[in-house]
């Protein structure tokens, strides 16, 4: 797929490299947003999806 429009916030995640390959492979994740019209309300919970992508817990309580 090809995107006609240049990412505006880019959160990335780099694999590190070690022992733990030897279970689970290493894996760059990348989370782009094409929007600038975000609010921080919005900004915040993309940043919370990318945070779950990247296998982070986030309790209840803490989201909006």
């Amino acid at each position: 797929m090809v995107m006609d429009r240049q990412p505006v916030f880019e959160f990335i995640h780099y694999p590190e490299f070690g022992e733990a390959e030897k279970i689970c492979p290493a894996v760059k994740i990348v989370y782009t947003l094409y929007s600038d019209g975000q609010t921080v309300h919005d900004m915040r919970e993309q940043f919370n999806y990318f945070l779950k992508a990247c296998s982070y817990h986030i309790p209840l309580d803490e989201e909006e």
